[in-house]
């Protein structure tokens, strides 16, 4: 009896470090393939999603009519041939509406006139010689402008504007001698800041009223003749205040 007894104790001896080692083993792969099974199982990482692109403004259009008034920079030779460096005029123009994002194209006519008497400057002095005058400037603009709403007021628009102004000076007398009656021209620049006012809200095609301030100079059309020459002034420029009333159209 003894033998086999020994025989089974030595058995179970041998077995039982193979077995335990096997154990342990196992439990140092189950965690790494646990790892593995977890991190094949991870969700994608969500992407960051496109902002949305703005919206394309319509193509619009602007008519306009405006009153000016205006503050000639040759105030002198105005003052004493018309009695005032302010002259009030009226006027028109049209605008096409985001060509580019907020980017607008502009022209526009005014035209204002003042009446006096021709004269001559002594010693810095104005002397008239009595014979009726009228005054005239006209301005004819082309240019590009920037225009954007309020946020909290989209019924509310401002914008600005430059470029090109075509000015012209006119002298007319009802009797004249020969070479009285004549206009001379010029090209200079005009700056325009304004304000515009829809009456209309949610409506397609609103009416609306406006401000301008605008700003031209008008170089060499002055100073040949008459008061301007004594006064030694040849710009045809100044700065004016523009009420304006119109319609605005979405394309």
């Amino acid at each position: 009896m003894r033998t086999p007894l020994i025989v089974l104790v030595a058995a179970v001896v041998c077995v039982a470090p193979v077995a335990a080692t096997r154990a342990f083993a196992g439990q140092e792969q189950a965690p790494a393939q646990a790892e593995v099974i977890s991190f094949a199982q991870k969700p994608p990482a969500q992407t960051t999603k496109p902002k949305p692109k703005t919206p394309k403004l319509p193509v619009g259009f602007r008519f306009f009519g405006a009153v000016e008034s205006m503050s000639m920079a040759a105030s002198s030779t105005f003052e004493a041939q018309g009695g005032s460096s302010m002259v009030l005029g009226y006027g028109a123009g049209a605008e096409v509406l985001n060509i580019w994002h907020k980017l607008f194209l502009r022209v526009g006519y005014s035209t204002s006139s003042v009446e006096g008497t021709r004269g001559f400057v002594i010693n810095g002095d104005f002397v008239s010689n009595g014979i009726p005058l009228k005054l005239g400037v006209q301005n004819f603009e082309l240019g590009a402008g920037w225009r954007s709403y309020l946020k909290k007021h989209p019924s509310i628009a401002w914008y600005i504007a430059g470029g090109l102004n075509i000015g012209t000076n006119s002298q007319e007398s009802p009797d004249p001698e020969p070479g009285d009656n004549d206009s001379k021209s010029g090209n200079g620049f005009a700056g325009t800041v304004g304000f515009e006012f829809a009456l209309q809200k949610k409506v397609k095609n609103p009416l609306f009223v406006g401000v301008e301030g605008a700003f031209r100079s008008v170089g060499g059309v002055l100073g040949e003749s008459g008061g301007s020459a004594g006064f030694s002034e040849s710009n045809l420029g100044g700065f004016s205040i523009r009420g304006l009333v119109g319609m605005r159209i979405k394309k």
